[in-house]
């Protein structure tokens, strides 16, 4: 399975590239009224992404799973300070 692409998630939208195992792209969603970017930098084993995002407010980590068809992922992300983790679902564009 491949991430490279665009999806649309409850955290905005998600542009990934992947290059083998390895994965990375952006996420843009709007945080107090103005638009806040975040990177994902990673690796791929079968059908789970493995990351760590940052953004300008913090950083973390997290993991999304892709469906068996390819059309969406269901996930989770959390923070650095052990935030309790929040779920992260996308379908593709």
């Amino acid at each position: 399975m491949d991430f490279s692409g665009e999806w649309d998630s409850e955290w905005g939208r998600v542009r990934l590239e992947q290059r083998g195992y390895e994965a990375s792209g952006t996420y843009t969603y709007i945080g107090d009224d103005r638009p806040v970017e975040g990177r994902l930098e990673g690796v791929v084993t079968g059908q789970v992404f493995r990351f760590r995002w940052s953004e300008a407010s913090g950083s973390g980590f997290g993991w999304f799973s892709m469906t068996g068809d390819g059309g969406a992922f269901v996930g989770e992300w959390w923070s650095e300070q052990g935030d309790e983790p929040q779920g992260w679902h996308g379908v593709r564009r």
